[in-house]
């Protein structure tokens, strides 16, 4: 089976920051290395989370692989009614 990236080589390449600003917060890809977390209403999910994972309180939807609920820190929920 492929693999959607390189695992890390070392804890140090693992734990080296993404290089945007995590506006979503931080989560680990399937491979381990840090990445910014997803937002509200923004795509995730898919084969190995390809697409990313949700910030802290909020899930992925399978139906249409979108970010709901609302993000803890900001309560920036979606949908947004």
């Amino acid at each position: 089976m492929l693999l959607p990236c390189r695992r890390c080589e070392d804890a140090e390449e693992c734990n080296r920051p993404p290089p945007d600003l995590c506006i979503w917060g931080e989560n680990k890809d399937y491979c381990g290395r840090r990445v910014c977390s997803k937002g509200p209403g923004e795509k995730c999910g898919d084969k190995f989370n390809i697409l990313g994972t949700c910030g802290e309180g909020m899930w992925c939807s399978i139906k249409d692989n979108r970010c709901h609920g609302c993000f803890i820190p900001t309560m920036a929920c979606y949908p947004d009614e």
